[in-house]
């Protein structure tokens, strides 16, 4: 099961958006102003219901919504006679098929018409005058079934669907919301027998099963650590000793190796050691692990760090290990308040190369208003966040527009409001550019090399068009071009030889970018199926080769490739210029005709 997009309609600020995911797990990021509604749009999908795990164990201040009633829309709070709709569309694959089929097999259907699909899940809350009335939840998932004697498949019975359903619930994604806190980590977290908040602890006994998978060795909290806790038998000593040092290696290294690359520097801190004991209490005997940091003075808890490692400490906890947690899915949704507001500014910019090692667990969704929290490349799945009711005013007290929050695709938002550049200047603050020298910029074709510049570049010698063309130094160099238009909003398309490393470097480019590319990127091949294997050299003529190595290179007899470049490159600085054969040049500007049409609409 996985997430493919969801829908928010009068959630506070919001009026209605949207917000499509990727079909693989990549990383989005809503970037605007502060008070645009970016944390409004983390809280809906973070109260959507089938959100199947959650921080709220952890008491985090002002973390979830528990009144209905705070969520009607801002404008409407006087008379609200509406609903609040958040939809997900969904999408199940062959092995969510095979399972839900397994498990309505053990209780006697037999056959079921379920195939992988995509469906919507539709929650609801009713209100009548600005008092919550009523909640629902529907899918639209249909199927049909076979049980009993009957030998045809028939609509589910409601029973049969509910089962199904049920089934499919336990499957669904994590939703894991991380506001911007300082997390309050418990000295001691209690295995058994808790004296207080006992589901935190049960959230953090979750946590520590995942560092346990991660080691791979089929320990349990409960059977190898708990119970060696309470047990008085020697010869369960040693075993827990070593249960509690792979635990400690294995949070040590998570944390300080990433520590150390977010801060480009060793820590000074050494390691983390996990202990364990057993306090009484009145609901009995409670074994517990306390989290200990070393550095050279000695051992420290970890509420006696500073505010920016205890966050950092419990971001790595509760994200780097959860790709391990057994049976569960691993396409879970992290979301991300303003991640690292309690690091400096260069941390802030390191702190990105965490984010990716997530994608083995699923995707992620941060916000912030911060350019050190920017990585152009991941602009593709990038939202500008926009509230109308706050615009750009320095004096929000004389803006008196009415609330509402939207979400639109970078590309577009730049695109469609290029005088609207403060809602994505952290963007262009990355890029170290300022929107008024990028004016003058217009659509540009990317080539892969000079060759293909110059041949080019003489075949529109002899027309109108004013198409820029923009080498590269080979396949793969193209990057930051591409970083630069996405960032700037501006057209482009990218023309690639048609061999193996030209169709290698289109998927990078495709994985890297995304949507920044798609419709945009193209081989020879693409264009006109005919030219397998081309490079620019193989779309002239015989006759264009010799003639243009005699009219610059009179002694070169043999047209390789360098030689031919050389030539064209003279031919480009000469005033004479060189005119290609018409069947030349008819290939070639339909080539560009195609690559500028393409950069133009895509």
């Amino acid at each position: 099961m996985k997430y493919i997009s969801f829908s928010i309609e009068n959630f506070r600020g919001i009026k209605k958006l949207s917000i499509e995911l990727p079909d693989i797990p990549k990383i989005l990021t809503l970037v605007g102003l502060n008070e645009s509604g970016k944390t409004t749009i983390l809280e809906a999908l973070n109260h959507f219901t089938y959100n199947t795990e959650s921080l709220a164990p952890l008491d985090i201040k002002g973390y979830g919504i528990k009144d209905p009633n705070s969520l009607i829309p801002v404008s409407k709070k006087s008379n609200f006679n509406g609903s609040i709709v958040i939809r997900a569309m969904v999408a199940m694959d062959a092995a969510d098929v095979a399972a839900t089929n397994k498990h309505l097999a053990s209780t006697g259907i037999k056959e079921t018409s379920l195939t992988p699909q995509r469906f919507e899940i539709r929650q609801e809350l009713k209100f009548a005058d600005s008092v919550f009335s009523a909640a629902s939840n529907t899918w639209n998932l249909q199927f049909q079934t076979r049980s009993g004697k009957s030998r045809v498949l028939k609509r589910a019975k409601a029973e049969e669907w509910k089962l199904a359903v049920a089934f499919l619930k336990e499957r669904m994604p994590s939703l894991i919301y991380f506001p911007t806190f300082s997390l309050d980590f418990p000295e001691k977290i209690y295995l058994e027998n808790a004296p207080s908040d006992e589901k935190k602890h049960q959230f953090y006994v979750k946590v520590i099963q995942d560092v346990l998978d991660s080691v791979g060795n089929g320990a349990t909290v409960e059977n190898h650590i708990s119970r060696r806790l309470l047990s008085d038998k020697e010869h369960d000593r040693v075993p827990l000793d070593g249960t509690l040092l792979a635990i400690s290696r294995a949070v040590s290294h998570s944390v300080f190796s990433a520590w150390d690359r977010v801060f480009n520097k060793p820590s000074v801190l050494k390691r983390v050691s996990v202990i364990g004991g057993v306090e009484e209490n009145s609901k009995g005997l409670a074994p517990y692990l306390q989290f200990r940091i070393e550095d050279s003075d000695g051992f420290f808890l970890l509420s006696e760090r500073s505010v920016g490692f205890r966050w950092f400490f419990s971001f790595l906890l509760l994200t780097q290990f959860r790709a391990y947690r057994q049976n569960s899915q691993k396409n879970s949704i992290f979301l991300f308040d303003e991640p690292a507001s309690n690091l400096h500014p260069v941390a802030q910019t390191r702190l990105l190369e965490c984010l990716p090692m997530l994608l083995d667990a699923g995707s992620v969704i941060y916000t912030t208003h911060s350019h050190h929290l920017i990585n152009p490349d991941w602009l593709g799945y990038a939202y500008v966040v926009k509230n109308k009711g706050v615009g750009a005013s320095i004096d929000p007290i004389q803006d008196h527009s009415e609330t509402d929050i939207s979400a639109t695709p970078y590309s577009k938002f730049v695109h469609d409001h290029p005088d609207q550049s403060f809602f994505f200047k952290p963007v262009l603050d990355v890029l170290e550019y300022t929107p008024r020298l990028l004016d003058d910029v217009g659509p540009a074709i990317f080539l892969e090399g000079k060759s293909d510049f110059y041949a080019m570049r003489l075949a529109l010698m002899r027309g109108s068009r004013k198409i820029s063309l923009m080498p590269g130094s080979g396949a793969g160099t193209l990057d930051t071009l591409i970083r630069l238009y996405s960032g700037w909003g501006r057209q482009f398309s990218i023309l690639l030889d048609s061999d193996a490393e030209g169709r290698l470097q289109k998927k990078r480019y495709e994985d890297i970018f995304g949507p920044l590319v798609k419709g945009r990127i193209f081989t020879y091949e693409d264009l006109n199926p005919e030219l397998v294997k081309a490079t620019i050299e193989s779309l002239l003529d015989d006759q264009d080769k010799n003639d243009i190595l005699n009219q610059f290179l009179p002694g070169v007899q043999k047209a390789n490739k360098k030689a031919l470049l050389n030539a064209m490159q003279q031919a480009c600085a000469s005033s004479s210029g060189f005119s290609f054969t018409d069947a030349t040049q008819v290939r070639l500007l339909s080539v560009l005709d195609k690559l500028e049409q393409a950069a133009i609409s895509a």
